[in-house]
């Protein structure tokens, strides 16, 4: 039968996903013998943020990942979820709040894997920290920012830093929505509350990013000549120094904590290392790790914690008092993400630069050789940023290289030795590798910084009274450059610092930064930058000058390209010349130049390099997306369309359409595809009616071009299932396009959507380039609620759960009054007790109406649109059930109510009898028709009971669901009333599926299986939660090899499950709050070790050895009433491995096959045929040596485990079962619960005890 799609409340996902491994650091290396086949998560982590929603990040063994969002309470409208990835990053953004982002609120707020790795995620912090960012003539001490604390000022940039609660986000968020509309944050609106705010940024975590290196410098040298750094002091800011090394007592003069360490003193070593490059006196080896300038004296500023971090606020604070008590210098061997110099800590960099006149040495960071890596806040204008060379100048691959993103500015400008570099080593500290007691040897451009910073020093030593900016291109223009590399890629060149403090001419211009020449050049004019040269020496200096510029294809440029004002110019002594370069850009190939302006003297005792670049943007054109939606207007409002490049991916572009339905996107030359999701909205704007994927998946781009997607023409999607009715409570529009060379683009929206909400997709034509797949993924239901009006005539109605509310169950009558706009003083003179109360759209939160109509006396809330059409409501007030009613239906309610008395009367369905999970594919195009039909040859059906402990309790439960070119899944968590039997009908095929049930909604105490997929046809049974729970392991099962416990060399791996339900292949671990766990482990009766759990490795002896594993499990919950305490031993014998051989040890396992209804009780003996059996089956872990089994033994108790009673009727089944047949009580007499204790053994002595208190429940009796 064809069904009508229709989904009943909203939560939209949209996901970007550049196909390479999100996250990947986060895998588990422990893996089993054998490959799991990604079929478990290896870390998941719990994310709350700033607006209160959660998300559970999952990460399995294979880089796949599943990402489950638990929305937070509302009030208003109920949000759609925009989900996107970058190839390393995943955001999850609110759409209530996407409007600001990211102009208003950084992205990194939002940043699932990021905030995970940075320790914000919830296991870590219970805070958020953020920093805030004032408009235009607002102190920011004028910044009052709800559930804000700790605060902290800066003097150097306008932002406050501070700390949000997570338990106190949802208010937070709530303030957040109430900001008036887009501009609102930057506007003085004393309604507002985040007025005079210009944005919030999330206090970022930053990393921290030598006897050969010195004297490569030319450091010694220049000590002959008198300088050694005497009367400079140099910052450094870091992970603090360790005052009492022999290289560095008393040269240490100041020291600040600003991190959450208990002191100022390097408890990681990196900061010390730092130190001894700039500054070591060489006393603790003889002078042989002397540093660059072992004359200077050190402020020591802790802004990274002894973990080698440090958040945003705690590195300006760093960097404002290292300013302000008298540092020269300022190194920083720390950075974070690549950005354009806006960020916060590059803009605090550039006004300390200027105001205090001191010169900051950071390090570009340590991500090369990819281009464009050069993080904050080394790509701040006035920072002197620093690569990595090793012994031989030869550029170190993981020095970051330039340019700096979206500018093409040069950014490192200068290189220094940091590859293999032997300095001083904090006592107690291990970075690094580690040279006798006082030294360590590291690498990266955190090294290459300080020898900079020392050579800085001593050049200030000379000339006391230069500025940073004259300091900083003196150091640029006497580096030496290397052949081979750009100067995006080692700016000037290598530190030459004899050339620098000798030489008596410098540049005065560190770097010319043409920038990028924007398409088209054909009637551009020539663009002029100056360079300045000084002669502080005695007599006239006369310069020979020459540009040396190439193309990036090592192409040389036309002759006239490039001009130099002059090709000799004489500087007067103790003064100054200048030159012009001249960039004729209608000339020569598309593409980045670089090169550098130098400057010679006759005999070439003076050589000065100015680096130079530029990008030529190549031919671009103009590829506009015009969009229509499904009622004819421009699409709008959260709409939007991307631009992916079918030739190489190297152009990905995406944004949302402007009021005429437009976006332009620049492109060069090629094979694009288009796609757009495009939605309908009701007369009111705010709440969308219909979404329509539309694409031209193969469109050739050789001039400006418009292409128009009209979701007029979309298809609707339909359909055909052997039940009655149905609705979706999920749904998935999602596609991907290669290359030709197989490079993977993915796009995804998830979503949740209305009630009489419509998909729709668009045909396409077949692609020849490439492949293009889309598909549609639903998830049906049984409706939540039917509803009928009976008055003068029946009116069928078809409401939608209020998010948040309670829901009707059962059969329902309420007679029906209307109470306006649901104000009190609307409900004056009504009677409504136990009525249903009709009631508009209007001024009020539906809380507040839904509230007023409880209060009135009501029993149910029904609340109609005040326009066409339906809304996604969301409350948090749960005492009534709330439904919304679209506009027609509300006032055709209302018209009803005039004739007469009305009825309301259906029958709620909170628990759905069946549920579809379902994925149809369309391989590269889209067809005609999109009318699919579910017949139980394309599914398999799954008869799912999920059993509960108590009534009145819900779990949670998603399914996630991977194509075969996807390793990114997002699910919403559903409610899921327990105790219930589900049919469920799965898409077979090549699509993999993952199902995770938790005892208690939202996210506690997850029981899960492992990835899989089902064939068609396929008929199985399924249970969760039921009894008899208990510790076990990730056993093997279907596409899954299991994770067995094993034996390698000498070293035991184990990972032991704490609560294994009776379904085999499912598992669940320890959840922190409710359980206490306990693990001890023997070798030959001597306790070895301890540990919260049983997982990870443990040593064992070479010699055969008797081993013990004890595991203790408690479980507190109101919603757990049975397994409470389990105790479970394990005794086995083991010895080393012949040939390094992996063993699986023979760890014997019981299962339990218990007859037991859906709250996990003993049916009463008048409801089941003959006695109550209990079924064990004993057997050894997957994949170890199958021994006979020799001795079983069972025990019951009615007293929680204070005595017991063997059950001497146990009997062999053969293959290792047996059965008993318990001596029933009466549950009156009784704990009411049924505690069984079980013992096995094999023939070679290894055993199993295993104690379940409260294994199961007895059935009351009359």
């Amino acid at each position: 039968m064809k069904h009508r799609l229709r989904i009943f409340f909203t939560a939209l996902f949209s996901l970007i996903f550049l196909f390479s491994t999100l996250g990947a650091g986060f895998a588990d290396s422990a893996a089993s013998p054998k490959s799991t086949q990604g079929g478990v998560s290896e870390k998941s982590y719990t994310v709350t943020l700033i607006t209160g929603d959660q998300v559970l990040l999952e990460i399995f063994n294979d880089g796949r990942q599943a990402v489950t969002v638990v929305p937070a309470e509302r009030e208003g409208i109920q949000p759609t979820y925009h989900t996107r990835g970058d190839g390393e990053n995943l955001y999850v953004i609110p759409s209530d709040v996407a409007h600001y982002v990211p102009e208003k609120l950084d992205q990194e707020l939002f940043n699932v894997t990021g905030l995970v790795q940075q320790g914000f995620h919830d296991k870590k912090t219970d805070e958020i920290p953020v920093m805030i960012t004032p408009v235009k003539n607002t102190k920011a001490s004028e910044i009052k920012v709800p559930g804000l604390s700790k605060v902290r000022n800066f003097k150097s940039v306008k932002t406050v830093a501070g700390s949000i609660n997570k338990k106190k986000t949802k208010s937070f968020g709530k303030q957040l929505r109430e900001a008036k509309n887009v501009n609102s944050l930057s506007r003085n609106n004393s309604s507002d509350p985040f007025a005079g705010i210009e944005k919030i940024w999330l206090d970022q975590n930053v990393e921290a990013a030598s006897d050969q290196s010195v004297p490569q410098t030319g450091a010694p040298k220049v000590w002959e000549s008198g300088y050694d750094g005497s009367g400079i002091t140099v910052a450094v800011l870091d992970t603090g120094v360790d005052d009492q090394h022999p290289d560095l007592k008393g040269k240490v003069i100041k020291s600040r904590n600003f991190t959450t360490s208990e002191t100022a003193s390097d408890h990681h070593g990196h900061g010390t290392h730092v130190a001894g490059i700039i500054a070591s006196n060489g006393k603790g080896d003889n002078g042989k790790y002397k540093g660059v300038a072992p004359g200077a004296s050190i402020l020591n500023g802790k802004v990274l914690g002894d973990s080698g971090s440090g958040q945003l606020s705690w590195i300006i604070a760093g960097m404002e008092w290292a300013a302000e008590n008298g540092a020269h210098v300022i190194n920083m061997s720390l950075g974070g993400n690549p950005t354009d110099g806006t960020d916060p800590v590059s803009q605090a960099l550039n006004n300390l630069t200027e105001h205090y006149g001191v010169l900051f040495v950071v390090s570009a960071g340590n991500d090369g050789p990819n281009k464009e890596t050069v993080g904050y806040p080394g790509s701040a204008d006035a920072a002197l940023t620093v690569g990595s060379v090793d012994k031989s100048s030869r550029l170190a691959i993981t020095s970051s290289r330039g340019p700096r993103i979206n500018d093409y500015a040069i950014k490192p400008e200068i290189t220094a030795p940091g590859v293999n570099i032997v300095s001083a080593r904090a006592k107690g500290t291990y970075m690094g590798s580690v040279v006798g007691d006082h030294y360590t040897q590291a690498s990266g451009t955190s090294m290459a910084s300080p020898h900079v910073a020392g050579a800085a020093a001593l050049m200030l030593q000379k000339n006391p009274n230069w500025k940073p900016e004259k300091l900083k291109a003196a150091l640029v223009s006497t580096a030496n450059p290397a052949s081979g590399y750009t100067v995006y890629q080692q700016g000037a060149g290598e530190l030459d610092l004899v050339r620098s403090v000798n030489q008596e001419v410098y540049a005065q211009t560190a770097a010319l930064n043409f920038g990028v020449f924007k398409y088209p050049h054909d009637k551009a004019t020539p663009v002029t930058k100056s360079v300045t040269y000084a002669n502080h020496s005695n007599t006239p200096v006369t310069l020979s000058l020459s540009l040396d510029i190439s193309h990036e294809d090592g192409d040389e440029i036309p002759e006239e390209m490039a001009q130099l004002s002059a090709n000799q110019i004489t500087i007067p002594a103790k003064g100054t010349a200048e030159v012009d370069v001249t960039i004729n850009r209608t000339l020569g190939n598309y593409g980045v130049y670089t090169g550098y302006l130098k400057a010679t003297d006759a005999d070439e005792k003076i050589v000065l390099h100015t680096p130079l670049g530029f990008h030529k943007e190549p031919e671009m054109y103009s590829l506009k997306v015009k969009a229509t939606a499904r009622d004819g207007k421009p699409a709008g409002g959260i709409s939007f369309a991307e631009v992916v490049s079918v030739d190489s991916l190297h152009t990905t572009l995406e944004g949302n359409f402007d009021t005429e339905g437009t976006r332009v996107f620049r492109v060069p030359p090629g094979t694009y595809s288009v796609a757009g999701f495009i939605y309908s909205f009701d007369e009111t704007g705010l709440f969308h009616q219909q979404l329509a994927f539309v694409s031209e998946p193969e469109v050739e781009v050789t001039k400006d071009i418009t292409i128009e997607l009209d979701a007029r023409r979309a298809k609707r999607i339909q359909v055909n299932t052997t039940e009655k009715n149905t609705v979706a409570e999920n749904a998935s529009m999602a596609y991907f396009r290669t290359t030709e060379s197989g490079a993977i683009y993915y796009r995804g929206v998830h979503t949740l959507v209305g009630l009489d909400n419509e998909l729709y997709a668009a045909p396409t034509k077949q692609v020849s380039k490439g492949e293009f797949e889309y598909y549609t993924g639903l998830r049906l239901r049984a409706p939540l609620i039917s509803m009928e009006a009976n008055g003068k005539q029946k009116v069928s109605l078809q409401p939608r759960l209020i998010f948040g509310s309670s829901m009707l169950e059962g059969s329902y009558r309420y007679p029906l009054v209307y109470a306006n706009t649901g104000r009190p003083e609307d409900f004056a003179g009504i009677d409504v007790k136990g009525k249903a109360v009709l009631m508009k759209r209007g001024p009020l939160d539906f809380t507040d109406q839904i509230r007023n109509a409880k209060e009135a006396g009501a029993e149910l809330a029904l609340i109609y649109h005040d326009a066409p059409g339906y809304f996604q409501g969301a409350t948090y007030y749960n005492v009534i059930p709330g439904y919304g009613l679209s506009g027609e239906q509300g006032e055709t309610l209302v018209e009803l109510l005039k004739e007469g008395p009305v009825t309301i009367e259906g029958k709620g369905t909170p628990a759905s009898p069946f549920l579809y999970d379902l994925i149809f594919p369309e391989k590269n195009k889209i067809s005609d028709s999109l009318d699919y039909t579910i017949n139980p040859r394309s599914v398999a059906v799954i008869e799912t009971d999920y059993y509960a402990h108590v009534t009145g309790y819900e779990m949670g439960e998603v399914r996630h669901r991977w194509r075969p070119n996807e390793m990114f899944s997002v699910g919403l968590l559903t409610r899921l009333p327990a105790p219930q039997h589900r049919t469920e009908y799965v898409m077979a095929g090549d699509t993999k599926w993952r199902q995770r049930v938790y005892g208690s909604y939202p996210l506690t105490a997850a029981q899960e299986e492992p990835v899989t997929t089902y064939k068609p046809g396929e008929k199985l049974n399924r249970s969760w939660w039921k009894q008899v729970v208990r510790p076990g392991i990730r056993e093997a099962i279907g596409d899954f090899e299991g994770q067995p416990n094993y034996r390698k060399e000498d070293t035991l791996q184990l990972w032991i499950a704490e609560f294994d339900d009776a379904q085999p292949g499912q598992w669940g671990d320890r959840q922190s709050g409710i359980d206490q766990t306990a693990f001890r482990y023997y070798q030959n009766d001597k306790l070895i070790q301890e540990a919260n759990t049983a997982k990870g490795t443990f040593p064992m002896d070479p010699k055969r050895a008797k081993y013990r594993l004890e595991l203790d499990t408690a479980r507190t919950a109101p919603w757990w009433t049975l397994s409470t305490k389990t105790y479970t031993t394990w005794t086995f014998y083991s010895e080393r491995p012949k040939n390094d051989e992996v063993e699986i040890i023979p760890l014997l396992l019981i299962d339990y096959d218990i007859d037991l209804d859906l709250l996990n009780r003993a049916p009463k003996p008048s409801e089941r045929k003959g006695p109550l059996t209990i079924n064990l089956t004993v057997r050894h872990q997957h994949g170890a040596e199958k021994i006979p089994i020799e001795g079983v033994r069972l025990w019951t108790s009615y007293d929680d485990g204070e005595s017991w009673k063997e059950v001497k009727n146990l009997k062999s089944l053969g293959k290792n079962k047996f059965r008993g047949i318990t001596n029933e009580q009466n549950p009156k007499k009784t704990s009411g619960y049924v505690s069984l204790k079980v013992e096995a053994r094999d023939r070679d002595g290894n055993r199993i005890e295993q104690e379940i208190i409260r294994a199961y429940g007895l059935t009351p009796r009359n």
